[in-house]
């Protein structure tokens, strides 16, 4: 396995990347400490009132309060976020990373972009369900554009460019705010800070997370695509 979760992984704009069973990432179940195989950008493990951090394949958290939180790296005004997830979807109201206003899961049983006034810009609980997403591992990728309209951002399951549209009402579509405006570090499966969205209202984020990468670019589909070839037969 090479040292960012496979050989064949696209390398390019990679400016953060954590993997659960790299020993370079994390070396297993008894350690709090999460580091960053793209540099200094290491993080921590919080409120793991589960008992474990995780079963040496996966990050996985409790929807009660556990985080991980990382200094924040340098993300430009274009980021693709891709994980490789099992969301539980059960449980409504989550977070399974964030800034200030970026990524709701499961807000109204629908998962996206939160608007800023509570709504959400992304795709139904019907979309999920179709592409396969419920309950199991699967290849998430987000695009997202700082100050630009929401209509410009996408959401990938399994390589699938999804249809993106006003969620439950959402009418705010204004875009996304600076990356790198200062509200924060980068919770990941979870509120990073009390200016991050689930911080006030407990928004945390129950699931599996087996790798996780942030690139300073928009990948393209062939790109999605190749990074999917090249862990899929790690979680499917």
């Amino acid at each position: 396995m090479g040292v960012h979760g496979g050989p064949d992984i696209i390398l390019d704009g990679l400016i953060f990347a954590i993997d659960a069973v790299n020993k370079q990432s994390w070396s297993g179940p008894n350690s709090s400490t999460v580091n960053d195989l793209m540099g200094n950008n290491n993080g921590t493990i919080y409120n793991d009132t589960s008992g474990s951090y995780g079963d040496k394949n996966s990050f996985t958290l409790d929807g009660t309060d556990d985080r991980i939180q990382i200094h924040t790296p340098d993300l430009g005004n274009t980021i693709t976020v891709e994980m490789w997830a099992k969301f539980d979807t059960t449980t409504r109201n989550q977070v399974p990373f964030a800034w200030r206003y970026y990524l709701i899961y499961n807000k109204s049983d629908t998962i996206g972009f939160n608007t800023g006034n509570g709504d959400v810009y992304g795709i139904s609980a019907t979309q999920i369900s179709d592409a396969g997403a419920t309950n199991s591992w699967t290849q998430w990728v987000y695009v997202m554009h700082s100050n630009v309209s929401y209509t410009n951002n996408k959401i990938y399951i399994n390589t699938v460019n999804q249809t993106l549209s006003a969620q439950n009402g959402a009418s705010e579509h204004s875009g996304l705010r600076n990356f790198n405006s200062g509200y924060g570090n980068i919770g990941i499966y979870g509120p990073s800070s009390a200016n991050s969205p689930g911080a006030a209202t407990g928004l945390f984020w129950l699931g599996e997370c087996g790798n996780f990468k942030i690139y300073n670019r928009e990948l393209s589909v062939s790109e999605v695509t190749q990074n999917y070839n090249a862990l899929k037969n790690r979680f499917i």
